[in-house]
């Protein structure tokens, strides 16, 4: 009833700091000089509580900063009241020490974040990765098209300057088939229509002999044009298609 230190185990004698001796010491004191006042009236008030009333006190992890040693301890404690030789209540208390495995939790913790930190930081080094994987093969697709591009450019450039090379081919076609067929069918019906004229003073029953040549020369150019026409853009391949087009202008070869 008077907080007096009975019995102490050597583990618990260790626990309880410099205090010697302890059997008889007022648990109160000893308790004041190893924790903290606040800390100290609190653990005394458990122990007062359990001794009267006998509802015993369990602590699984009970921390704090020690006065005597400054270090932070951590302990599993539990009280319970007995009944002593005379017939006398008392407590006691049982404690472990567990500063040490609360260490070892807290450094296992800290490995596991840092284990998934690691997993996630190499899951995103794996998904970087593969974007510069990506990235690489998107470049070297870019590089391929810009060098087709270039490619049909050029292939672009020489279908141009084929084209062009056709259409003068064409044009200079088109210009000697003016001057070698149509001007000279124009040239003879020039000088047949002189003829007429001459003829239409001279021998007006003529006339009708002298138109013959013109009328000849006349038909001739129109077939000349309309055969030049029809070799710039056969009208059978509009209506019909390429395939009658084609076997048309066989047969007329």
């Amino acid at each position: 009833a008077q907080l007096r230190i009975q019995q102490v185990n050597p583990k618990a004698m260790d626990a309880l700091g410099r205090v010697r001796p302890l059997l008889g010491q007022d648990f109160a004191e000893v308790i004041g000089r190893i924790w903290p006042a606040s800390t100290a009236r609190r653990l005394v008030g458990r122990f007062r509580h359990t001794l009267k009333t006998g509802e015993p006190h369990y602590a699984p992890e009970f921390t704090g900063r020690r006065r005597d040693l400054q270090i932070k301890q951590a302990f599993n404690w539990q009280i319970q009241r007995v009944t002593l030789p005379g017939g006398e209540y008392g407590v006691v208390c049982f404690f472990e020490d567990i500063t040490e495995r609360r260490r070892l939790e807290g450094e296992r913790r800290r490995a596991d974040i840092l284990t998934a930190s690691n997993a996630k930081l190499r899951r995103e080094i794996r998904r970087r990765r593969a974007v510069e994987i990506s990235l690489r093969r998107s470049e070297r697709q870019a590089r391929g098209l810009l060098a087709k591009s270039e490619r049909l450019q050029l292939q672009l450039r020489s279908y141009t300057h084929q084209t062009l090379l056709a259409q003068e081919s064409l044009r200079k076609a088109i210009s000697r088939e003016l001057h070698d067929k149509i001007c000279q069918l124009l040239v003879g019906v020039n000088v047949h229509l002189v003829n007429f004229a001459n003829a239409a003073e001279v021998n007006p029953p003529g006339i009708r002999r002298t138109l013959a040549p013109l009328r000849q020369l006349v038909e001739t150019a129109v077939h000349t044009v309309h055969q030049f026409a029809r070799e710039l853009r056969p009208a059978t391949l509009d209506d019909l298609g390429l395939i009658p087009a084609l076997r048309s202008y066989i047969d007329d070869f």
